[in-house]
């Protein structure tokens, strides 16, 4: 090989090494705007303007510097509590429709804004997130004692659901549009890089799942293009006990679900599994 050939390969190392590490870089700095967009944006005016049925504002401390805006209703005596995790883009007002069905039931709610989004305190992080989900949970079940709890995630929020499950008792675990981890969704779409040495959000619902003892109910789009539903059977079948696994036709990551029949299957799955706590 000629000198002049080796300084070419030389050159094209360097300046390949030089790209990939700056889009590595470019990938660690902005990672947060991608998977926790609601952070970066302004609340749309339908949220300020929403006043989902028997639900109020309220705050919950989850730690001595850090509130979270939460929306709340007291559950009816013997009725259960539905904490809800929304989505990474989302909102708990988004959930208005199911709110009015558990109300009418006497059921209580507890839908909390993540810290770091608009109108909660704090940074937003994954370990953050999974911190106070445990700590409203700690909340409702201070403040109501006798109200079985059942938690509810869509997206980013099964994420906090799961571990929630898996570290409290609960009578019910409802999943939307899960993931195995968000490890494993970024490995696969940036096979090349390092994600595991770079990623601050792992979020590992795989390694809850083993420890959840709830029934649990799944609904997956057949046509999610941001999770997989392979994703979501994978998280599946890391659970101890089967969970009930759907899978929702002709829907993709959020447009197509919660149709009537998965709302049913959503309220049935509440009703049946209410029973008070019992201690694990």
């Amino acid at each position: 090989m000629t000198l002049s050939a080796r300084r070419t390969i030389r050159n094209f190392a360097v300046t390949f090494a030089i790209l990939y590490a700056g889009c590595f870089a470019l990938l660690w700095a902005l990672q947060d705007r991608f998977i926790y967009p609601g952070v970066y944006e302004s609340v749309p005016n339908w949220v300020g303007m929403a006043s989902p049925v028997s639900v109020r504002r309220v705050t919950v401390p989850v730690d001595k510097q850090t509130d979270l805006a939460v929306l709340y209703r007291r559950p009816d005596p013997g009725q259960p509590t539905i904490i809800v995790f929304h989505g990474n883009a989302g909102y708990p007002e988004d959930y208005g429709f199911l709110y009015k069905a558990w109300a009418a039931s006497g059921y209580g709610i507890v839908a909390p804004v993540y810290r770091g989004y608009p109108r909660s305190a704090g940074v937003v992080s994954a370990d953050a997130i999974l911190r106070d989900a445990l700590a409203v949970y700690d909340w409702s079940a201070r403040r109501h004692p006798s109200s079985p709890i059942l938690v509810f995630g869509q997206s980013l929020g099964t994420a906090p659901a799961v571990h929630v499950a898996a570290d409290r008792t609960v009578s019910g675990t409802i999943l939307v549009s899960p993931f195995k981890s968000m490890l494993s969704i970024v490995e696969d779409r940036m096979p090349y890089f390092p994600v595991e040495l770079g990623l601050r959000s792992p979020l590992r619902s795989d390694l809850d799942m083993p420890k959840v003892k709830s029934p649990v109910l799944i609904f997956h789009g057949d046509r999610d293009d941001v999770v997989p539903l392979n994703s979501g059977k994978e998280l599946a079948a890391l659970a101890p006990n089967p969970p009930r696994f759907v899978v929702v036709k002709d829907a993709g990551h959020i447009d197509g679900l919660f149709g009537g029949v998965m709302v049913v299957a959503i309220n049935r799955f509440i009703a049946q599994n209410s029973a008070p706590n019992v201690l694990n």
